[in-house]
């Protein structure tokens, strides 16, 4: 089992990591917007379950373990994406799932001592699920499943470098093959749709115009939000993005996570190849909050600022139910809650964490 202590999963956002981390300057005045922000949003069809429990469970995804928020400021103002699902998104799920439209609430999560955010990225975490897991598992069966990834991985980056032009059409049967490819694609697609909004003029990244793209091509995305839905290949981005920009962005990224880190692929193998999911969520949150607690930080983020902030089961956070009105939280009343050091497990709106998954 890995050595919490030498996790570094967690990157503390300060004026260092504006530099190094957001080489755009309009993804860098985002980024500098969200570490402005005073308080968090979480909204929720659930409330009065949660008020009675007095719990708030992080789920895992793409933040690890941490309760899904959208960044307040001082005025009360709330990050377009807080509109974005409230009047759409959450609608959305519930209606494709044939549900009805439940009365859409808010809590807001205020820090006693301020917010302390830290960014991490889902795509690195393969070297920790290895570290986790790779003594328990079938070695021969993981070396076969890591040897056709890794080809695939190598072809793509290969048919790039032989290259000034690349054939979507001859790269989307080996995306389509791939287990471990889909959320390299999915975080390279957001990346370049957010970074042609060069003109952002509350420095805000708009969340709407990227996700009803997301949606329109890949529809059982917007029932379940689940990567295996996510079925986008690189001739559907054609009205959308130049090919041939969006394909080298994926080649470099396949290298850098997967070619050049045979370790990383081999643990996103046994992620996304293996029935380990639950274990190597549940136990990378714990490093996760270890490194947390560590680093001091209470709140936690993805590399582009796109306003999705996770808030961290630590003490510190008072909560308040808060009406909207006119996009601005106005809070009603003190609940008495906490966040905590467990997953939920329980279907949410958007997902459904450990349905019956095929394994290739």
């Amino acid at each position: 089992m890995i050595n919490t202590e030498n996790s570094d999963i967690i990157t503390a956002l300060d004026s260092i990591s504006l530099d190094r981390h957001f080489s755009s300057e309009h993804f860098r005045r985002c980024a500098e917007k969200i570490k402005g922000a005073t308080g968090l949003l979480h909204i929720t069809t659930n409330l009065e379950a949660i008020k009675a429990s007095k719990h708030l469970k992080p789920s895992a995804g793409g933040l690890g373990g941490a309760v899904y928020t959208v960044p307040v400021f001082e005025s009360g103002d709330f990050h377009n994406l807080g509109t974005y699902l409230r009047d759409e998104e959450i609608p959305m799920f519930l209606r494709n799932q044939g549900k009805d439209i439940s009365k859409i609430d808010s809590i807001l999560i205020e820090p006693a001592d301020g917010l302390r955010i830290g960014i991490v990225n889902y795509l690195e975490w393969g070297n920790y699920y290895y570290d986790i897991a790779f003594s328990s598992i079938d070695k021969k069966d993981l070396a076969a499943k890591v040897d056709f990834e890794k080809r695939i991985a190598e072809d793509i980056v290969t048919m790039f470098e032989q290259s000034d032009w690349i054939d979507p059409q001859k790269m989307s049967p080996l995306i389509a093959r791939s287990a471990i490819i889909k959320p390299v694609f999915f975080e390279t697609i957001l990346e370049y749709l957010f970074s042609q909004q060069t003109q952002n003029p509350d420095n805000e990244l708009s969340n709407g115009v990227v996700k009803n793209i997301i949606f329109h091509l890949n529809p059982e995305l917007a029932k379940i939000f689940s990567l295996n839905n996510f079925t986008c290949l690189p001739e559907d981005m054609k009205p959308y993005a130049d090919i041939q920009s969006l394909l080298a962005k994926l080649c470099a990224n396949i290298n850098k996570y997967f070619v050049m880190n045979e370790k990383n692929l081999t643990g996103y193998v046994m992620f996304r190849g293996f029935n380990l999911r639950k274990l190597l969520e549940q136990e990378f949150a714990k490093i996760l909050w270890d490194e947390a607690a560590r680093k001091e930080i209470n709140v936690i983020t993805y590399p582009v600022p796109k306003g999705e902030l996770g808030a961290l089961p630590v003490c510190g956070f008072e909560f308040f139910q808060c009406d909207i009105q006119d996009n601005r939280c106005h809070r009603s009343c003190k609940i008495n809650l906490q966040i905590d050091q467990e997953l939920t497990v329980k279907n949410t709106v958007m997902r459904n964490p450990y349905a019956k998954r095929e394994v290739q």
